[in-house]
């Protein structure tokens, strides 16, 4: 037995042209009036109706970071977190080279001798 989600349920005939009347309430639902294009998605899930009202919220959202707008915001402060951790270890080397007063040859027998050669 299936059961459906649905909150209410409305049925139009096809014409001979393929013309349906959007009954009155899914007009009213969907915010649609005449004259508005609607555009019909079709996919391996289904077909889907697109408003107007649709395309300019998922439009609104793109410009905006819609629902991830915080998350955007995470990854961003995030970034900017490793890049100053980046930062300051490239400075933490640096610092450590410059205070460095042994030469090559002394570094080397130092190395060598902890490798046990």
């Amino acid at each position: 037995m299936s059961t459906s989600h649905a909150l209410s349920s409305s049925f139009a005939t096809v014409n001979a042209q393929g013309r349906i009347v959007v009954p009155a309430g899914v007009r009213q639902a969907l915010g649609i009036a005449s004259g508005d294009r609607v555009e019909f998605l079709v996919d391996e899930t289904g077909v889907r109706l697109i408003t107007p009202r649709m395309r300019a919220m998922t439009l609104w959202a793109k410009n905006h970071g819609g629902d991830a707008g915080d998350s955007t915001r995470a990854v961003r402060a995030s970034r900017s977190d490793d890049q100053r951790t980046a930062s300051e270890a490239e400075q933490r080397v640096a610092d450590r080279v410059a205070a460095e007063t042994r030469d090559h040859d002394e570094m080397a027998a130092v190395l060598f001798a902890d490798l046990g050669l």
